[in-house]
This record gives C-alpha cells, sequence and structure tokens, in this order.
C-alpha cells in the first residue's frame, strides 16, 4: 500500500510541474532570457563573432556556431527565387535533424556542416556538406571570417557582411555584399543559446548552372550559438521509446522569416517540446520603421504533405499550406502561407522551404495593412 502512495505522489509532483510548465514556461525562460531586452538597431561584436571555437580545431568543442543568410532577390528575370546558406561549426546533435548517415565516419563533434540551398519556380536545389572542421574549418577571432576550404566564407562587421558561398557539383556560386538595418532576437539565453536574425539588403551576382545573374533584395543575416556538451540521441531515447507506446509529439518547431514586396519584414519562431512553449516570439517592421512585437502565436496546418522517393525517408509529413495568428501588441497580425516547390529534406524529420504568403495586419480602429511576399520555413516534427 505504502509503494502504491508513494508512486502516486511521484505521479503527482511529476504531472504538477508538467501542468506548471505548460502554463508559465514562457515566463520562467523570461527572468533569464535577454532577447526580449536587447538593442535592435546593431549587432554587437560579441554577438557576431565565433564564441564557442577554440584554437585547437582537432579538440572537442563544448557547442557549436551557425551563421547563416537568406536573400530573396527582386528581379523577375532571374530564374533563383531565394537563396540560403550557412556554415555550421558542429551538429545539433540529434539523429533525424542532423542526419548522421552522411558523416562517413566522422563524429558529430568533428564535422562541421556547408549548405547551399537555391529555391527556383519548382524546386529546392540543396547542397549540404559535413566536413571535418580540423582540415577543412578556418576561423579569424578578431573580426567575424568563417571559411570552409575551397567552397566558401562568411564574413565582415556590423552593419556590412560578405557571403561567397559555391556548389561545385551543379556550376552555383553566390557572391553577396550585405548592409544591416534592424533585428530580430529569437533567444539570447546566456552560456546555453543564442540566435538572432538581423534584416537588411543585399546586392551581388549569383551563377546558376553556368550563367551569372546581378541580384538584389531584401533578406537576413543570422547568428546562432549553443551549448553543446553531449550528443541528445541518448538523453531523448526513453522518451522516443514512450512514444510507441502512446503517441505524442516530442519536438516541435517552426521558423518562418518574411519579406514583402512593400518593405514589411520579420518572423517568427515557434518551439515545443513535449507541448510545452520554449520559445513562442516574432516581431513585423513596417516600412516606415515602425516595429510590433508579436506574441500568442499559433499555427494551424491546413494542408500536409508526406514526401516520397526522398533520401533520407521522411519520418512525418510536412506543411505545404498553413496559417500564423499572432497578437502584436493589442493589434492582430494572421497571414496564410504556401509551399509551391517541393522542400530541401535536410533530415528525417526536418525541412527547410520557401514559401509564399498574403496577410493582414489589423491595427483596432485603424489602418488595415495587406501584406504579400516571400516567406522562408524551416519545420521539425518528432
Amino acid at each position: 500500500m505504502i509503494g502504491i502512495l508513494i508512486i502516486v505522489i511521484i505521479a503527482a509532483f511529476f504531472g504538477t510541474a508538467y501542468l506548471l510548465l505548460r502554463r508559465h514556461s514562457l515566463r520562467l525562460l523570461a527572468l533569464y532570457d535577454r532577447a526580449l531586452r536587447n538593442q535592435r538597431q546593431r549587432v554587437e561584436p560579441a554577438y557576431e563573432l565565433p564564441v564557442y571555437a577554440r584554437a585547437d580545431l582537432s579538440a572537442k568543442w563544448p557547442g557549436w556556431d551557425g551563421w547563416y543568410g537568406l536573400m530573396v532577390p527582386r528581379e523577375q528575370e532571374t530564374p533563383v527565387e531565394a537563396i540560403r546558406v550557412s556554415i555550421m561549426t558542429g551538429l545539433y546533435g540529434l539523429d533525424g535533424i542532423d542526419h548522421y548517415a552522411e558523416l562517413q565516419g566522422l563524429s558529430p563533434f568533428e564535422a562541421i556542416e556547408f549548405l547551399v540551398m537555391v529555391q527556383t519556380r519548382d524546386a529546392s536545389h540543396l547542397f549540404r556538406r559535413y566536413l571535418p572542421k580540423r582540415t577543412d574549418l578556418a576561423i579569424r577571432r578578431e573580426q567575424l571570417l568563417v571559411a570552409v576550404k575551397d567552397w566558401g566564407e562568411i564574413g565582415g562587421e556590423w552593419p556590412s557582411y560578405r557571403i561567397q558561398m559555391r556548389d561545385p557539383m551543379a556550376e552555383i556560386e553566390v557572391s553577396l555584399e550585405y548592409s544591416g538595418q534592424d533585428l530580430l532576437w529569437w533567444a539570447d539565453l546566456p552560456h546555453v543559446f543564442t540566435y538572432f536574425a538581423a534584416f537588411g539588403e543585399f546586392h551581388g551576382t549569383v551563377i546558376w548552372h553556368g550563367q551569372e545573374y546581378a541580384i538584389s533584395g531584401l533578406g537576413s543575416f543570422e547568428h546562432g550559438f549553443a551549448r553543446k556538451p553531449f550528443n541528445f540521441d541518448g538523453l531523448l531515447k526513453p522518451l522516443r521509446l514512450l512514444q510507441k507506446l502512446i503517441p505524442f509529439t516530442l519536438i516541435h518547431y517552426h521558423y518562418n522569416l518574411l519579406v514583402s514586396i512593400d518593405g514589411f519584414h520579420g518572423g517568427m519562431m515557434l518551439a515545443q517540446g513535449a507541448g510545452i512553449d520554449f520559445r513562442n516570439l516574432g516581431g513585423l517592421y513596417f516600412p516606415d520603421g515602425r516595429f510590433r512585437r508579436l506574441t500568442g502565436i499559433t499555427v494551424d496546418y491546413l494542408e500536409m504533405e508526406n514526401l516520397t522517393g526522398r533520401s533520407p525517408t521522411p519520418a512525418v509529413p510536412f506543411p505545404k499550406r498553413w496559417r500564423v495568428r499572432a497578437q502584436a501588441e493589442g493589434d492582430v497580425f494572421e497571414y496564410t502561407a504556401t509551399r509551391h516547390a517541393p522542400p530541401a529534406l535536410i533530415a528525417a524529420h526536418m525541412i527547410y522551404s520557401d514559401f509564399r504568403y498574403e496577410g493582414v495586419f489589423h491595427e483596432p480602429g485603424g489602418q488595415t495593412h495587406h501584406l504579400v511576399g516571400h516567406g522562408y520555413a524551416e519545420y521539425v516534427r518528432m
């Protein structure tokens, strides 16, 4: 009888803790998270330079840094509709989000990720390689410069950055100059996880299957860095086994960046673990510079798609059409996004994709703004 009572007490404790986390997780995180307090006008050097790099590239690093670029060309004559590039000095540490099968004998702690994604009207071209950081990575620590031998680099200092990336297999080269304008902070949890997106203007060239195009347009420069003392596969293994007995969503992550043809730009991030919100925030910049913070974000998935004939084999269906609704400091912002082309399958549980969206921003007693534009999405469900 006493044993049963102990089990009931333990179950009640964990059940109560879970319910409290579901209700108050964002408030608790806000006590430690500096994202909502950081300035949105510039990137300080401490936030653009590598945080977890070590002078000895062969040593085990305590975390990873990732630098990312997104650019949406204005030019109608180019076949390229969006460009996404990134260099990561390590992996996330979870198979299904990383694609361990492509490591070719490398440890997730020894590998860097080099990625170029080019979106056309009917396809997502993905070039991604895991490479040994000991031989293929170079980092300068005084001013940002991260380079992958023979293939590309990202460098500069606020507000000006440059991106040189190429896919030698498909005769694709990207050469871009960036000038920053304003920021969205997704997280700033010291010694745990920090991530921002800085919107600004790009100009440069893209070589697509041997032909060069001059391009310009709005986009984002992003830097994220996180502590990773170990891979997370073993830690989550009991929960993955429990999923087979009681189906539930362990990880749900949806990230959107928005670029409107009339100057609106912003985005949203929704990240949940076992139904608990860890990120639920975003922001929208108006053409005149006004800013509205987005909270209370909900996503309705209007159409899901089972991807077939892909490698790796997708583990879940992925969204093709979805509706986002958010509170905006007393106003309401909502948009419907539609993915027209197949996504880039990053791993069995993760995609990157391009989409078009139409939205409405309601100012109570004021103006209603109709937004039409281009977007970029990352989606994970596990």
